[in-house]
């Protein structure tokens, strides 16, 4: 008697937990992420505005670059060519105008093209509505599996509106970031790809374990089906931030820079022979 009061009252909380998070949860993790809107205002402007100074702001921190270098020279210890700082001062003006670009027609089309062969496998929110519906004589087990789910879709709900708003300050600043190429001590790009690479890819990383999740907890015979799911659920909590760990523990944006950099001295170099 005691265990049944104890299952109705639970599937009550958590049909009250959930019925304003539905909807968000479908906005900004069971859908494609879009920048549509954000592209045409205040944001989209305020980006305009930092793209329109590159050019200036690029130059400043190569001016920088060579006074540091000519200081060092002086002393008798420079490390770095003429060449090397002009290459990287060009890169630093292709990236700026490109990095916006990169996250948004690369690394966003890469992640919802990814992100769609899951949702073509029912991974939606009618499919969970389905899941959480437990009315009908649920085991204490499935009750708890269903606690557990209805705490990570509240948590993923709000977890989600952050990954919203990290990215879009992630695409105002990309080509800021990308100026920093030019300086050694202040390069921040390499930074900013893995964390944009981090925040864009978290969401196929996710739906993937909920994938998991929901074929466990809808076609799971065993309890031990349950309780794997609900493991599962701190995995797809936790997973952003080992995500974020793994990056950045990689050389994955300074390989693309010294490539490129090299790249572009040895255009310079073949250019200078040829006059």
């Amino acid at each position: 008697m005691l265990a049944e009061w104890i299952n109705d009252y639970l599937i009550e909380l958590i049909e009250g937990f959930l019925q304003g998070c539905w909807k968000w949860l479908d906005t900004f993790m069971l859908s494609p992420t879009s920048f549509t809107k954000q592209e045409n205002g205040v944001i989209g402007d305020t980006q305009q505005w930092i793209m329109y100074s590159i050019v200036g702001i690029s130059t400043l921190f190569m001016i920088f670059a060579f006074m540091k270098e000519l200081t060092k020279r002086i002393g008798g210890y420079s490390n770095r060519s003429n060449s090397e700082i002009i290459s990287k001062g060009i890169l630093s003006v292709v990236f700026a105008y490109t990095a916006p670009w990169m996250l948004i027609g690369v690394l966003l089309a890469v992640s919802n093209a990814i992100t769609a062969i899951f949702f073509a496998k029912k991974v939606n929110i009618d499919t969970l509505k389905k899941i959480m519906d437990i009315t009908d004589d649920p085991t204490s087990a499935m009750v708890i599996a269903m606690l557990f789910l209805a705490i990570t879709v509240i948590w993923m709900t709000f977890q989600y509106i952050v990954r919203f708003g990290h990215m879009m300050i992630l695409w105002v600043l990309a080509p800021f970031a990308a100026t920093t190429i030019v300086n050694e001590e202040m390069n921040v790009f390499p930074a900013w790809w893995r964390e944009a690479c981090a925040v864009v890819f978290m969401q196929p990383l996710q739906v993937m374990i909920l994938f998991f999740i929901v074929n466990l907890i809808g076609s799971g015979k065993e309890l031990e089906d349950i309780f794997l799911a609900i493991g599962l659920m701190s995995v797809l909590i936790l997973s952003p931030g080992w995500l974020r760990k793994f990056l950045f523990s990689t050389g994955s944006g300074k390989t693309m820079l010294n490539a490129a950099g090299g790249a572009g001295r040895m255009a310079m170099y073949k250019l200078f022979m040829k006059r």
